[in-house]
């Protein structure tokens, strides 16, 4: 479904709650420019959905293109059914997908606060409270390719349209060069801000699921190892390290073929999202059991990821082997040694801290999995960026955890897509717990 959403135009002050307010002489400039804009824009919806209220039904009806139906709801009204709570927002979306049908088209009216609610709740969960959304402006996101498209004021609207008047639109004085550098570094914030969610939405579930497993994996350690060491916990004082620590080591390194078939679900369908996540960038058509034609720009389905369960278990289990191995020689210090209890309880701890995190850390099973799911995001990213025809270029995006070797790959700019950063990396994830993300184009696209 293709959503247009517009919060409502330009009033008179009065109460929030007031039904009966309607637009002033400034709001009905911004909803004919907002009009000129979208038939500019070929925009036609199937029908309009509007809250109740005078200025919302004002809008809706400059908005109004031929005989498209204009249908009203109570839960679209500023305070949806009492606050702009998430109840309000699922109230809001059920009122709209009844009225709405089989409209494959669907422009809404909505009031301040519950506008920006209703764009984060189908937009990948972007929320900011920093951002203003001005009256009269209008989003666009398709639902069925799960995109934000593009945000509009009235003011651009009218520079788009080439309004000869567009101070009228909103103040008596022309549009300057620090408001068009406000308005593209707005919109440039926005579309950054909803790329990254586009991504959480695709990888946060896998990153969970995978998380899950760690996890379970951890666990089930957990449970061998004290149950190696509960069998030498009567005979502790004369115990042998290097007997326990073998028997240690061993109850840590084992097959699991249910993590195994996880994993590789997890983080294949992770590769296959990012592959698609570029071809979108670069509009690119992957096709699959197919020959790609250069000319059509398709590209050949990228081969599933070459990482496996069992690289991942080796590299956990040699460091869980290590640290267990660590706190033995601690156990079995000659001058200090430790009583089983205080083992057991170290043990505990330490797996407690892998699977779930203790005193404030983060849990190694997160780290783990949000590092196994970036690094084939990416990996199936790249794959596509080096198939696509012509010369293609990176841009490293950073994350909110941006650390300042991911700083020095941004400042690199654009480069080739096959070159390296500053700190050596191809592509993300430089380090566990790096959010950031890279950025495609051809080499003759415009910044």
């Amino acid at each position: 479904m293709k959503l247009y959403l517009v919060r409502h135009c330009a009033t008179d002050e009065g109460p929030q709650d007031d039904p009966d307010r309607t637009l002033n002489d400034t709001g009905e400039m911004q909803a004919h420019a907002i009009r000129k804009f979208l038939k500019m824009a070929n925009v036609e919806p199937d029908v309009i959905i509007s809250s109740d209220f005078a200025r919302a039904e004002d809008t809706a009806k400059i908005l109004q293109r031929g005989d498209t139906p204009i249908k009203t709801t109570p839960f679209l009204r500023p305070d949806g059914d009492g606050s702009a709570t998430s109840k309000a927002v699922a109230n809001a979306w059920k009122s709209i997908t009844k009225l709405a049908g089989d409209a494959k088209s669907v422009l809404i009216v909505s009031h301040g606060p519950l506008i920006q609610p209703l764009l984060a709740s189908v937009a990948f969960n972007f929320t900011d409270e920093t951002w203003e959304w001005e009256h009269g402006a209008v989003a666009y996101v398709n639902t069925h390719e799960s995109r934000f498209r593009w945000f509009v004021t009235p003011k651009l609207a009218a520079h788009l349209t080439g309004a000869e008047e567009p101070k009228d639109v909103e103040e008596p004085t022309p549009i300057t060069t620090s408001e068009r550098e406000t308005l593209a570094r707005d919109a440039l914030w926005l579309s950054e801000s909803l790329k990254r969610a586009y991504k959480a939405a695709a990888l946060d579930p896998l990153k969970k699921s995978l998380r899950a497993s760690v996890a379970r994996r951890f666990r089930k350690q957990k449970v061998r190892v004290l149950r190696v060491l509960g069998r030498h916990a009567k005979n502790w004082d004369t115990a042998n390290y290097g007997e326990v620590r073998q028997a240690v080591q061993h109850a840590i390194k084992f097959n699991d073929p249910k993590f195994g078939r996880e994993y590789a679900a997890a983080t294949l369908k992770a590769h296959t999202t990012g592959a698609a996540h570029v071809a979108e960038q670069l509009d690119a058509v992957m096709t699959y059991g197919t020959a790609a034609t250069e000319a059509a720009k398709k590209i050949p389905a990228p081969a599933p990821p070459t990482r496996t369960a069992d690289d991942l278990e080796g590299e956990l289990d040699d460091t869980t082997d290590r640290e267990m191995g660590t706190k033995l020689e601690k156990a079995f210090d000659p001058v200090k040694p430790l009583a089983i209890g205080a083992v057991l309880e170290m043990v505990r701890q330490q797996f407690d801290q892998y699977s779930n995190g203790v005193n404030g850390q983060k849990a190694r099973a997160d780290t783990v999995a949000e590092y196994e799911i970036s690094h084939a995001y990416h990996g199936g990213g790249s794959v596509v960026a080096g198939s696509v025809p012509g010369t293609v270029e990176k841009f490293w995006d950073i994350g909110p955890q941006g650390c300042p070797q991911c700083q020095e790959n941004a400042e690199d700019g654009w480069i080739p897509e096959d070159a390296s950063f500053a700190s050596g990396d191809t592509e993300p994830p430089l380090h566990p717990n790096c959010d950031c993300s890279l950025s495609y184009r051809t080499a003759d696209e415009e910044s």
